[in-house]
């Protein structure tokens, strides 16, 4: 339990997260994995993408799809991303979603 006055329950809540490797995770999972990462992400670099690929190698179940412009609200922005075009109302990716549905279809057998 965190000491209120010494800390934020947002703060107790990213201290909890710093031991928390969600790729190494994922790797005990027993169900397929769709993994997907905008290019265009202020706050989940592209790069990261790799960290999820090494944790994941021998699972053959697990896709990866990448946008170049979605940014972290899933957003395609033009602009590079800063995370002020958040304040701007934006739709989730269409071909995310296209996507999304496809990857159920697949894994549910009805591709």
């Amino acid at each position: 339990m965190f000491n209120e006055t010494k800390q934020s329950p947002i703060g107790y809540w990213w201290a909890d997260l710093r031991n928390y490797y969600t790729a190494e995770e994922a790797k005990d999972q027993k169900v397929p994995l769709l993994i997907l990462q905008g290019e265009n992400d202020a706050q989940v670099h592209v790069d990261q993408l790799q960290g999820w690929k090494d944790a994941l190698t021998g699972r053959d179940d697990v896709e990866y799809l990448q946008y170049p412009k979605m940014n972290h609200f899933l957003v395609e922005v033009e602009q590079t991303s800063t995370g002020t075009e958040y304040e701007v109302p934006g739709n989730v990716s269409s071909l995310l979603i296209h996507d999304l549905a496809e990857w159920v279809k697949k894994i549910a057998g009805h591709s």
